[in-house]
């Protein structure tokens, strides 16, 4: 069985919920606020459970890989997680994004999103040096990812609350 490290990143967004999820289970939209996503190929806009899709994504500096995304899980307004592979030295990916709904004191919706990622390195012996040496471009990844999704989610809330469509 192989050994997983986590790494994530979290940001509380004000914007309510289902603005968040509307941008980030989309995955045509991953390009747009996935830091290291240059494009999606192969996806549906409502990705079913056990349906997979394509990105192309920067390893390192111009070096980039294909990976093939399958949806394992997703909860309403709450989780999905998925399953990857395609990455080099890396046998599997799992990311997740959580969301949880809060309101502040005058009742406005906020979501406080995790975005993060287990994987499981080939380096057996190694991953736990590999982890540590990845740790901080993999959570500065997550924390550019996340102020993106926030604007795209805010500019999602924005267009439905004046009913216009993003």
């Amino acid at each position: 069985m192989p050994n997983f490290h986590e790494f994530s990143a979290s940001r509380l967004m004000p914007v309510p919920v289902a603005a968040v999820w509307d941008v980030a289970s989309n995955p045509r939209r991953n390009a747009e606020w996935c830091n290291n996503v240059k494009r999606v190929t192969r996806a549906d806009h409502s990705l079913e459970v056990g349906q997979s899709f394509e990105e192309r994504s920067v390893v390192l500096g111009p070096w980039t890989s294909i990976t093939t995304w399958t949806l394992l899980s997703s909860d309403h307004h709450r989780e999905r997680r998925y399953t990857g592979k395609g990455f080099p030295g890396v046998s599997e990916v799992r990311p997740f994004l959580r969301f949880e709904s809060m309101l502040d004191a005058s009742g406005a919706e906020h979501t406080h999103v995790t975005y993060g990622s287990s994987l499981a390195f080939r380096l057996k012996g190694f991953d736990r040096i590999v982890a540590r040496l990845l740790r901080g471009m993999l959570v500065a990844e997550f924390t550019t990812s996340l102020a993106a999704l926030e604007q795209l989610a805010a500019q999602r809330a924005t267009a439905s609350y004046k009913g216009g469509a993003v």
